[in-house]
C-alpha cells in the first residue's frame, strides 16, 4: 500500500526527534521515509506555509 501512495506522490516523513527518543534508525522503517531532521512539528509548519492542511486523525 505504502508503494502505491508513493508511486501516486505522498511523502513519508519521521521525526528525528522521536526516533532519538524511540531509538529508531532510518534503517528500521519501511523503506520510503525520510527524516524530518528539524523534527515532526516544524516539518507540520513549513508544508503549511507551503498551503498544505494538517488534518489530525
Amino acid at each position: 500500500m505504502m508503494k502505491k501512495l508513493i508511486d501516486a506522490g505522498v511523502g513519508f516523513d519521521a521525526c528525528a526527534n522521536t526516533m532519538k527518543a524511540q531509538g529508531v534508525k532510518l534503517d528500521d522503517l519501511t523503506p520510503g521515509f525520510v527524516v524530518a531532521e528539524k523534527g515532526g512539528v516544524v516539518r507540520l509548519a513549513e508544508l503549511q506555509q507551503q498551503g498544505y492542511a494538517y488534518l489530525r486523525p
